[in-house]
């Protein structure tokens, strides 16, 4: 099915080549963005993180639903794959609140996150999310080949992103 970036797709149509498989791979960078910032959270100590890390995470896992369900239930559910631009920039937006308000902490990380051992992971990481944000923008969203390539972009966006934070938090 071909589809032209921009048009909503109907209700009751499933695009070809959503599968459990690509369903789980898409699970992957949620569960390392959750476990990184869990490491964050830890160390900044700041409640507006935590409710915005929260929030995107569970942005994150509905999209990942939305393809469970367009996979097993053959049913599409646009809002659970829409919600995504509006719910995951409140979570980032209540995240960097939450690193002004604990400024300290949240820079001292950071400061570590730009220095030896992390930088290399932080660089990758940074690199990654601006070819991830290429993509979104060009790419045909409901294209199973364009979600394998964002998915493995992300994937390997948020591990570098885990291991940064896990190396700047020892």
């Amino acid at each position: 099915m071909e589809q032209k970036q921009g048009k909503a797709l109907p209700d009751a149509e499933v695009p070809e080549g959503f599968t459990v498989t690509l369903a789980l791979e898409d699970a992957v960078p949620v569960v390392l963005f959750c476990l990184a910032t869990i490491s964050m959270g830890r160390a900044i100590q700041s409640p507006f993180f935590v409710l915005g890390a929260s929030i995107a995470f569970a942005a994150g896992a509905l999209k990942v639903v939305w393809k469970l369900v367009m996979a097993l239930g053959h049913r599409n559910i646009p809002l659970l794959s829409r919600q995504m631009r509006y719910v995951m920039p409140l979570g980032f937006l209540l995240m960097a609140i939450g690193l002004v308000v604990q400024r300290d902490a949240a820079g001292a990380l950071i400061l570590r996150m730009l220095e030896l051992p992390s930088l290399p992971f932080t660089l990758a990481w940074a690199a990654l999310i601006c070819l991830m944000v290429h993509s979104a923008r060009t790419s045909d969203q409901l294209d199973s080949a364009s979600n394998w390539k964002e998915q493995g972009t992300n994937s390997a966006a948020q591990l570098a992103f885990l291991v940064s934070v896990l190396l700047a938090s020892m």
